[in-house]
């Protein structure tokens, strides 16, 4: 588990079960096609925060990036909150988006995409739920290891940054991510 600030101000541990099937296809040397399912099952250790699952579906379909300096795909995702009490409301969320890459080179790749969400998260301050998201993405692959991502976009809610450094070491990964959304 890992300590987060509850909604009391306290400390809290999460524990986390979580399933995460998934299946990859090539296509005839055309396409990459990947299903990933994910349910988890959160519970704390402080009764003041509801014990919450959460289903994920994420499915992508893009034109073999091996094949070309320039791969399109679509990118789409469906995620479902379900909360064990009656005094929060479950929530989803879903998004599709279609995607065009284009390798630079070797260590470089930009991308970008358009498309919809929706999502059903009560909220004080925004009335939409949803609407046009866009992204435009810088992708630097110094070796095999080790990448920097850096993309900026904007969803229904405004403008955001990410930036996420990964390492992949023999049986590890290790992600820095710092995002504004």
């Amino acid at each position: 588990g890992s300590p987060v600030v509850s909604q009391t101000g306290n400390f809290t541990t999460i524990y986390e079960y979580t399933l995460n099937p998934y299946f990859v296809s090539r296509m005839n040397g055309f396409a990459d096609l990947k299903i990933d399912y994910k349910y988890s099952d959160f519970l704390f250790s402080d009764d003041d925060v509801d014990p919450r699952k959460r289903q994920t579906l994420r499915a992508d379909l893009f034109t073999d990036p091996g094949s070309a300096k320039v791969s399109v795909g679509l990118d789409g995702y469906s995620q479902k909150v379900e909360y064990d009490s009656d005094t929060l409301a479950d929530s989803t969320r879903s998004y599709i988006d279609a995607v065009l890459r284009y390798q630079l080179n070797r260590k470089w790749r930009l991308a970008g995409s358009v498309g919809t969400e929706s999502n059903t998260y009560e909220s004080d301050t925004i009335d939409d739920t949803g609407g046009p998201r866009w992204y435009l993405e810088a992708r630097w692959t110094p070796n095999l290891r080790n990448n920097v991502t850096i993309r900026h976009g904007d969803r229904f809610f405004g403008p955001y940054t990410n930036l996420e450094m990964t390492h992949r070491a023999r049986k590890s990964r290790f992600r820095l991510q710092y995002r504004t959304d």
